[in-house]
This record gives C-alpha cells, structure tokens and sequence, in this order.
C-alpha cells in the first residue's frame, strides 16, 4: 500500500542520514518529516535514527529517542537498545551503557 511505500521510504532515509553520519538530517526525518506527512515512524526508523546518533558519538540524542514515547513504536526492541547502549559506551558513559544492558534483561529483550 501506498502507506507501506511512505514508511519504507522514510526509514530508508533515515538510514541512508545513518550511513552518511548525518545524525540531524536522520532525526528531521524521523521527527519532524515524517510526522508532518502522516507517516508514523516504525521500530525501523527509530533504531535507525538511534544508530545515527551513535555513529556521530550523540549518546544524549540517542538516549532521548531511545526513552521517547511521542510519535515512536510503543516499545524499542534489543537492536536500538544495543545502538545506544554502543553511543554511551563510545562516550564513556559507561554506567549508563551497563545500565541499558540490564534494562534489556529486565524486559527480557
């Protein structure tokens, strides 16, 4: 459906903002963009704008769409828990990383 097709684009452009170390971009996307046209971001995006944010060492950005309810799936699965787990690891913020990985324990991710 035509609905699919603007969820796959979308996320595909977050990816791509992903690979390209575009971490702003993938979050207007993800955020802003899509929202606007009607198109509700998906576990997909989400991670990917997640693994944006961790590629470019924002572990704050990272955190925040990791915790993020508004517009986003319900629930993050282990592949985003893990890209930000990796953001916070990258930035020393090693407490926070331990304490993501035991999140995931806790919710049998």
């Amino acid at each position: 459906t035509l609905a699919l097709a603007d969820v796959i684009g979308h996320s595909s452009a977050v990816s791509a903002c992903e690979q390209g170390a575009q971490w702003e971009w993938a979050l207007v996307v993800a955020a802003t963009e899509m929202p606007e046209r009607g198109v509700l971001p998906n576990v997909i995006s989400r991670n990917a704008a997640i693994a944006a944010c961790e590629a470019c060492s924002r572990w704050e950005h990272a955190l925040t769409i990791l915790v993020s309810t508004g517009g986003w799936p319900p629930r993050p699965d282990l592949v985003g828990f893990n890209a930000a787990a990796s953001a916070c690891g990258k930035a020393g913020q090693w407490e926070r990383a331990l304490q993501l990985l035991r999140e995931t324990e806790e919710q049998s991710l």
